[in-house]
């Protein structure tokens, strides 16, 4: 996450597959939103995320429009405004966002709670001490879980149950042996049974 001047909270950002593309959270003031992909206009380098925010000067524009239009958003949380947690999006629920009324002269972007989206934002950066691998999974030097024992996702939080592959790590009665994988007759697939 960076801090851009214009606002309080961090930026969040996710690279696209796209080149010089990127999706961004970030606080309006009343809400965190997510912007759909947003492309660098500035052309004849691949810039990261944070070279573009201090020196591309549509970026400014970007954000405001987002802030007092709704343009671009995807997104958006519910108020956050007297929340202890407005500094974080994490943990918020997330909706579509209200449809907007073209007389008013400004269209901030709100929450339409009547249409919620199943989306949870989590921190994918490890941290030994505030946000650890799961599963004995190791946070390297570059702040990436190493997932050694078979779960998956940015803090191998995902278990590998019923995979067919068994990981003897889970190979326990509290986790079924590996839902299954570990035992002959209830596993199915190629490979039930392999490595334990």
């Amino acid at each position: 996450a960076f801090t851009y001047h214009a606002v309080t909270h961090p930026i969040y950002v996710r690279s696209s597959s796209t080149p010089q593309s990127f999706d961004i959270i970030f606080f309006t003031g009343q809400c965190w939103v997510l912007i759909d992909v947003m492309q660098s206009r500035t052309t004849g380098n691949n810039l990261s995320m944070q070279e573009y925010m201090d020196n591309d000067p549509e970026f400014l524009s970007i954000l405001n429009s987002t802030i007092y239009f709704g343009s671009n958003v995807s997104i958006v949380t519910g108020s956050v405004v007297n929340a202890a947690n407005s500094h974080t999006p994490l943990g918020l629920r997330w909706f579509r966002m209200r449809e907007q009324d073209p007389r008013l002269p400004y269209n901030y972007p709100t929450a339409d709670e009547s249409r919620p989206v199943q989306v949870t934002a989590e921190c994918a950066t490890c941290n030994n001490s505030t946000n650890p691998c799961s599963y004995g999974g190791i946070c390297t030097a570059n702040q990436t879980c190493d997932c050694i024992n078979g779960g998956s996702g940015a803090l191998c939080h995902q278990l590998p149950l019923g995979d067919a592959i068994c990981n003897p790590f889970f190979n326990t009665e509290f986790y079924d042996y590996d839902g299954g994988d570990c035992c002959g007759g209830s596993c199915e697939g190629p490979q039930c049974g392999l490595g334990g």
